[in-house]
């Protein structure tokens, strides 16, 4: 009965203590709130479109909200191509469009690669196109028609000229039987430097020293 009207007595003053407490957390919460930093929208998708010559941007298609910052740039054989939007999600792919206004330069290395640099040479030389235009739905048909009829030699892979991924490759290409690790590192430097370059795309393929 005692404690009972001890709890009467005080109840009063643990209200008074509960509001206290209240209000020192709502001001907490307040001032929290008021230092967090406002939040923004991660660009989800973007286009953008360069000139060539000046590296210029001269237009853009967004979706979402689009970060201001720079663009990272890649070289191509010395001239500048974009190749992503900065700050963008990392679940996104790259969309950035190059519309060239003259044929891309793709070198393949002499020194790195002999014997597709010695077969290009030999190629063009017998009149295959130096120009070629990128197509990459098609690759996989053009492969196949090229290398129609050419006997496979052991140890060694079948080297085209024309490239698969382009249109003017496929059948008539000029096929050659060279090491294999030569002809897939000529292959993948030649893929990386036509990475961003969409199809269509018209490039000029040269041997460098």
């Amino acid at each position: 009965m005692n404690w009972e009207r001890a709890s009467v007595a005080h109840w009063p003053a643990m209200k008074r203590w509960r509001s206290r407490v209240a209000l020192v957390v709502a001001a907490a919460l307040a001032l929290l709130a008021g230092l967090a930093p406002p939040t923004t929208t991660t660009v989800s998708a973007a286009t953008y479109v360069y000139d060539a010559q000046s590296n210029a941007r001269v237009g853009a298609q967004a979706f979402g909200r689009v970060d201001a910052g720079p663009t990272p740039l890649g070289e191509v054989r010395g001239r500048s191509v974009p190749r992503s939007t900065s700050r963008r999600a990392p679940s996104t792919t790259p969309t950035a469009t190059f519309v060239a206004t003259e044929a891309v330069e793709i070198g393949v290395s002499r020194s790195r690669y002999p014997q597709s640099a010695a077969h290009i040479d030999d190629a063009q030389a017998a009149g295959q196109p130096t120009q070629l235009t990128i197509d990459r739905s098609g690759a996989a048909a053009r492969r196949r028609a090229s290398m129609e009829g050419q006997p496979r030699q052991p140890g060694l892979d079948r080297d085209e000229y024309p490239p698969a991924m382009f249109e003017e490759g496929g059948s008539g290409s000029s096929v050659r039987a060279i090491d294999p690790s030569d002809n897939r590192g000529a292959g993948a430097s030649i893929g990386n430097q036509c990475w961003g370059l969409p199809d269509g795309t018209v490039v000029q393929i040269v041997v460098t020293c």
